[in-house]
């Protein structure tokens, strides 16, 4: 009976030690950790939303090679700043977040010019492809239509040239 008791109250005792210990921790976690964990979010809201950016330029027809090169970079930066934040160095997780952070901007700022450039060449595109198709039919319609007229005449003279030949009537 009193080994139970001593169990219990061992047991009693290391949930409390470990409540207390977990309470320390988040006392003593550090503002430097919280900014950089909240700047390690912000940065990956922005590269996310750099990349579904990329995304629409493409499907508008933009060549976004170079705005990937730029996302991976922005990428790597961001899996280097959770590194740091891991293994303690905050300061220089926050830096490279920070870092990330600005590329993701400027991608997404490229990427939404492209997306409007593309818009619009491919607009003027379909513009140009109509008045050359409008332009196009009117031009076969009217060599057609000079074409007929040159066969008709023909055809009429060589009809008119021809002399009727004409029977003469049986019954009288």
């Amino acid at each position: 009976m009193i080994e139970n008791l001593n169990l219990q109250r061992n047991r009693i005792l290391r949930c409390i030690l470990l409540i207390f210990l977990l309470y320390l921790d988040l006392l003593w976690t550090s503002p430097s950790r919280c900014g950089s964990t909240d700047l390690l979010q912000d940065s990956e809201s922005s590269l996310n939303l750099a990349f579904k950016k990329v995304l629409e330029a493409e499907r508008a027809g933009a060549n976004v090679t170079a705005l990937i090169a730029r996302l991976n970079e922005a990428a790597d930066l961001l899996l280097e700043a959770n590194l740091l934040e891991r293994n303690g160095k905050h300061d220089e997780a926050a830096e490279a977040a920070s870092a990330a952070a600005e590329i993701s901007r400027e991608v997404e700022d490229q990427a939404l010019k492209l997306k409007d450039s593309a818009l619009s060449s491919r607009e003027f595109a379909f513009k140009f492809s109509i008045a050359g198709s409008a332009v196009g039919v009117s031009a076969f319609l009217f060599f057609m239509s000079r074409l007929w007229r040159r066969f008709k005449k023909y055809y009429v003279d060589r009809i008119l040239a021809y002399k009727p030949e004409v029977a003469e009537d049986a019954d009288t």
